[in-house]
């Protein structure tokens, strides 16, 4: 098994440790501005409970971030704990992109199964698919 270990590599000397931690917090708040922009402007609850999803997840990153850059955890666990915790988050995001295809496509048809199929095998990339072609246009479908 290899293990990174990110001071002896260079990439978070205490030197470089406050720049690249305060580079990646702002890149994180204005991910979690740009959510909460998102909340506030859409009326669908699937897509304000995934956002709420997203910005706990990046709430969550962030503290990492910060505990790292403080040398409260040192890098031998923080980039074990920083890889669970996007697995981790990233099923749960697999998770909620299948429910909702298994629950809200129509039984007409084989789009059901075909999309059930698609973010089983695909995972992630499917779960994405998903949720950025195919919901909005079974969205828009049932408004008509």
């Amino acid at each position: 098994c290899i293990q990174v270990d990110l001071i002896s590599a260079g990439a978070l000397s205490s030197d470089r440790t406050p720049v690249l931690a305060t580079i990646l917090l702002g890149i994180c708040l204005a991910i979690v501005v740009g959510f909460v922009a998102v909340y506030w402007k859409s009326q669908d609850k699937f897509l304000r409970s995934l956002v709420r999803f997203a910005i706990v997840a990046i709430v969550l990153v962030a503290i990492a971030i910060l505990l790292a850059a403080l040398e409260i955890i040192s890098s031998s666990v923080f980039v074990p704990a920083l890889v669970a915790l996007l697995a981790t988050l990233g099923t749960v995001f697999w998770v909620l992109a299948l429910v909702d295809a298994a629950t809200n496509e129509p039984s007409q048809g084989n789009d059901k199964i075909v999309w059930v199929l698609i973010i089983i095998f695909t995972n992630i990339i499917g779960a994405s698919l998903y949720l950025a072609v195919r919901r909005p246009q079974r969205l828009a479908e049932t408004e008509v």
